[in-house]
């Protein structure tokens, strides 16, 4: 968790946020709070907000519309296949992060529209200047 937590707060300085967990609603938040993140996101969906969870396209479109843009103006940052699946569902954009379970090779089989090598990179692969 080193440094994700100045990354998410620079990156919600120019966008808005939100989690998009399979986890359940108590084990989400028991986590977010546990280190102190709740407060960075704008919405929260979990596997009780949705009738379907990853790699369904449900809780993207549901974090969009709570967030008040368009799934297709969202990025999907994710470590497992069926994160970017579910981004790939919801015609989100698709970032693979390799800090957790996806590999390389899986996260870009699987459509992923960029892959980031660490958790320090998103901030500079994101707010990258032209």
């Amino acid at each position: 968790m080193d440094g994700v937590k100045t990354m998410l707060g620079e990156l919600g300085h120019h966008y808005p946020m939100a989690v998009v967990s399979a986890r359940g609603e108590r084990s989400t938040h028991w986590f977010l709070d546990q280190f102190e993140l709740t407060h960075l996101f704008k919405t929260i969906v979990t596997a009780q907000t949705c009738a379907h969870t990853k790699p369904y396209p449900d809780p993207i479109q549901w974090a969009a519309k709570e967030m008040g843009v368009l799934p297709g103006e969202c990025l999907m940052i994710g470590d497992t296949t069926v994160d970017i699946l579910a981004a790939k569902a919801a015609q989100a954009q698709s970032a693979g992060v390799l800090c957790g379970f996806g590999e390389r090779a899986e996260l870009h089989a699987a459509g992923a529209d960029i892959i980031i090598d660490t958790t320090k990179d998103i901030t500079e692969q994101l707010l990258k200047k032209s």
